[in-house]
């Protein structure tokens, strides 16, 4: 079966409208594919060959022991939170220059305890580093410095560089760029564009950063609960889990409707294959930027999808880091136009391969019914994490 134009541009669609329904898509692309009549049998169709190629990920069950009933059937599709709309802050932590494989090892263990975690993984440059992302109360940031330089000691790494993630965008992949008959995206960084958009961006000359309000006071902790659901599937019924919850389907359909408006990130993620469309491999640079005015153009850059492939971008007053899924073959001249604009400039590439690399659900446990925020203490944040480690 081979990749055609059909699936090429619900690919794209579902891209842009993960969360869409059969129907919704098949609507979408018949309005917009003038030259063509798109059926609903013909978009289920090409949904279904997506599923059969390996290119969306396939419905299956899991057991999350955190969930009640354990078994769940992810989808395609996961959702993601706005720390800042739970009263939480995300901090971005790599541990520079680790000297063995049992502190990659000893690294995962510890991410996998410590219930804050969202994110690990492994960066390559210039040695082997750790990267992981914690979203944390903000009355626990003094632990967790501390946490980080015991972690830093118990892996063996040399130092360590922390961000606190005060902006934040994430823009996807355009399939548009992809040239369905040579299988090859129509991109080139040689042709100067990139320099080209910089030179003729207009930002504001000052820091801009996020600014969430905490939403937290009006969740309960089986909303918590269901923010992990739609963590883990975004695509979940509702019908599927009132059961579940000994609700009515109303009840869970308006909660969910809730934390998608008020918690969750506004476009859910598609989960597929993107090594088959040579984005499988992601390139992360840490650097500062001089001045605000070229950190508001590197956000812009990304912004207006002048490189169209996924990319992230953080950052901490000047201080940023960028994550680009793209083809190999244009990391350097990406890689050097950043550099070019940008100083204390270091280049990785990041490890995807589940083994090293792990997201991390939403834990919400964390959540202390008694005095309805989340749990801070000493014990809870700090030792009961590395007392585990530090006797081995």
């Amino acid at each position: 079966m081979e990749f055609s134009t059909i699936h090429m541009y619900l690919l794209y669609e579902m891209i842009n409208n993960p969360s869409s329904s059969i129907k919704r898509l098949q609507e979408k692309l018949d309005n917009d594919l003038i030259d063509a009549r798109i059926s609903y049998h013909l978009t289920k169709k090409a949904y279904d060959e997506l599923k059969n190629m390996g290119i969306l990920r396939k419905n299956r069950k899991i057991n999350d022991p955190i969930l009640v009933n354990e078994i769940r059937e992810i989808s395609e599709v996961e959702g993601n939170i706005i720390p800042g709309k739970l009263g939480l802050v995300t901090q971005h932590v790599f541990f520079k220059n680790v000297q063995s494989s049992e502190g990659v090892d000893l690294f995962a263990d510890i991410c996998y305890e410590h219930p804050y975690t969202s994110y690990r993984t492994v960066c390559v440059g210039e040695g082997i580093h750790l990267y992981a992302q914690f979203n944390i109360p903000a009355e626990t940031i003094d632990l967790m410095n501390e946490f980080y330089e015991r972690v830093r000691e118990l892996v063996g790494a040399n130092k360590i560089v922390l961000l606190n993630q005060d902006r934040k965008l994430s823009v996807e992949l355009d399939m548009n760029n992809w040239c369905v008959k040579d299988k090859k995206w129509k991109f080139d960084m040689l042709d100067n564009s990139l320099y080209i958009a910089w030179n003729s961006i207009k930002v504001p000359n000052t820091l801009i950063r996020d600014n969430y309000e905490s939403y937290l006071k009006n969740l309960d902790a089986e909303d918590l609960y269901l923010v992990r659901e739609l963590n883990i599937n975004a695509k979940v019924k509702p019908v599927d889990l009132a059961p579940l919850y000994n609700k009515d389907d109303t009840t869970i359909s308006r909660r969910l409707k809730k934390l998608n408006n008020h918690v969750m990130e506004e476009k859910a993620m598609l989960i597929f294959d993107r090594n088959k469309f040579d984005v499988g491999i992601a390139l992360l640079i840490l650097g500062r930027t001089s001045n605000a005015i070229n950190l508001n153009k590197l956000y812009k850059l990304l912004e207006n999808n002048t490189i169209p492939f996924r990319a992230s971008l953080i950052s901490d007053g000047f201080d940023f880091r960028m994550i680009i899924y793209a083809p190999s073959s244009q990391f350097n001249e990406i890689a050097y136009f950043i550099w070019s604009k940008a100083k204390n400039v270091e280049i990785m590439t990041l490890s995807v391969d589940y083994k090293k690399s792990w997201i991390y659900p939403f834990y919400p446990e964390n959540y202390d019914v008694n005095t309805k925020y989340w749990k801070i203490s000493r014990e809870y944040v700090l030792d009961d994490v590395l007392r585990k480690f530090e006797k081995r």
